[in-house]
């Protein structure tokens, strides 16, 4: 979030993130953004995709991956560092809106 100060005012990112940090953006590691860019990318050159096994939640909230039976259940395995998915994240976020014609 960092690169958003240096973004207009009414990049919606910015403006989202101002209004969670009361104000003005902020640098705060979320990689709930990975999720979005799952979503528009796939997989890409990010992530593995695993999706033989199921997500066993235990009553205490642990979870860990099984890997039969087969539920249908999927997770991401990073496969680009951190670095390169901070890099890509952040130009998402500071890239300005498409005009819709």
């Amino acid at each position: 979030g960092s690169a958003l100060i240096d973004t207009p005012e009414a990049n919606p990112v910015r403006a989202a993130y101002a209004a969670y940090f009361y104000g003005s953006p902020n640098s705060r590691s979320s990689w709930d953004l990975t999720a979005a860019l799952y979503a528009a990318r796939g997989a890409s050159s990010y992530w593995d995709l695993v999706s033989v096994g199921y997500n066993k939640v235990e009553d205490d909230g642990k979870n860990a991956w099984q890997p039969s039976p087969d539920l249908e259940h999927s997770y991401l395995l990073k496969k680009a560092d951190d670095a390169t998915m901070e890099s890509v994240l952040s130009d998402l976020m500071i890239k300005p809106p498409s005009v819709a014609q």
